[in-house]
């Protein structure tokens, strides 16, 4: 799998069921190779204020909570025709550039589990491998192939838009890539 990614692949592996919820659960895992620093790439995972201009489907987070390496976030993505809101509790290490969540029982949400992780990890000169891995149980009843076909294309997603904000330096925008 680093071979792939090194010559450019988004590796993307998909394992999709139903849920506690017997709605519509995926499991999924990420590699991409980003052309930037472990420090550039962390820059942009982290500062969640501004990561609703280049992540796909989210369109705010707002953090609520924030104890240390502990942080509680607001996120609000829209999906095709539905708006979702959710709540993680996120815990960060910035010296290893590990990043992970899960969902805050504690608040109202529109999912029933989502958790997951982030490592950064230096690649050769002044370029990191990210890989991601995430569940999610939304709770709503989607077929099978659907599941499969969202879950693939929106990891796909993620890394593309991770990679060109991150190679970009920050001014890579969703906006703009509708433009183009």
């Amino acid at each position: 799998n680093v071979a792939k990614v090194e010559a450019g692949d988004i590796v993307v592996f998909t394992n999709n069921e139903k849920g506690d919820s017997q709605g519509a659960q995926g499991k999924g895992r990420m590699m991409v190779l980003i052309n930037a620093p472990c420090g550039e790439v962390w820059k942009h995972l982290t500062t969640f204020e501004k990561q609703h201009e280049f992540m796909p489907h989210l369109q705010s987070i707002t953090m609520y909570r924030h104890e240390g390496n502990l942080y509680g976030l607001q996120q609000t993505l829209k999906i095709v025709l539905k708006t979702v809101t959710y709540h993680v509790l996120q815990t960060r290490d910035d010296e290893s550039h590990v990043l992970r969540f899960e969902l805050d029982r504690s608040k109202p949400n529109d999912i029933v589990e989502t958790k997951g992780s982030w490592v950064l990890t230096p690649h050769g000169e002044r370029k990191t491998i990210a890989v991601y891995q995430v569940q999610v149980d939304s709770g709503f009843k989607v077929a099978d192939f659907l599941q499969n076909f969202v879950m693939n294309y929106d990891l796909q997603n993620l890394a593309q838009a991770l990679r060109r904000r991150s190679e970009s330096g920050g001014t890579y925008t969703k906006s703009r890539q509708r433009s183009m």
